[in-house]
C-alpha cells in the first residue's frame, strides 16, 4: 500500500485498493493538478509544459500514458514513479500521500481505458450517449462570402 512493492521487491500488479467513483474523482482531480500540466488531460504528453519548452527551442517530451508500453507497466511501478520520479519527471510522492498516488493511477488507467476502448465495449442500452455523431449543424464552419462549397 505505501510502496507500490511485494516483499520480494517486485512491482505491485494491481493496485490495492478498491477503485470506486470517489477514488476516481480523487485522482482526476490530482491527475489534473499535478499530472496534467506535462502530460495533458487525457495522458498523450502533450502538456502546457512540453510545448512552452518546444517555443523557447527546448526538446522534451513527456511519456504518452497511453502507449501500450506504458499500458502494459505495473501499477507498483507507475507508483513509483509518481513517488519518486523517473528521468526528467520529478518525485510527487511529497504532496500526494500514497492513497492520492493509488487515485491518480485508477484515474490514469481511466484515460488509458478510453484511448484504447471501442463502442462494442460500451453496454448497448448505453450506446447512444456515447457515440460520436458528428458537430452539430450551428458548429459547422461557415463558408466564406464569394466561396462555394465542394
Amino acid at each position: 500500500m505505501n510502496t507500490g512493492l511485494l516483499e520480494n521487491g517486485m512491482y505491485v500488479g494491481k493496485m490495492p485498493v478498491e477503485v470506486n467513483d470517489a477514488l476516481l474523482k480523487e485522482g482526476e482531480w490530482r491527475f489534473n493538478t499535478y499530472c496534467a500540466p506535462c502530460h495533458d488531460r487525457t495522458g498523450t504528453g502533450r502538456g502546457t509544459v512540453p510545448l512552452r519548452w518546444a517555443a523557447s527551442g527546448g526538446v522534451w517530451q513527456p511519456a504518452d500514458l497511453t502507449e501500450d508500453r506504458v499500458v502494459e507497466f505495473a501499477d507498483g511501478d507507475i507508483f513509483n514513479v509518481i513517488t519518486f520520479g523517473r528521468r526528467t519527471m520529478p518525485s510527487y510522492g511529497a504532496p500526494n500521500r500514497a492513497n492520492e498516488r493509488w487515485a491518480i493511477i485508477a484515474y490514469v488507467r481511466v484515460l488509458q481505458r478510453a484511448a484504447h476502448g471501442n463502442i462494442n465495449e460500451v453496454p448497448a442500452e448505453q450506446r447512444a450517449t456515447v457515440e460520436y455523431k458528428g458537430p452539430p449543424p450551428e458548429a459547422a464552419p461557415a463558408t466564406p462570402a464569394g466561396a462555394t462549397k465542394q
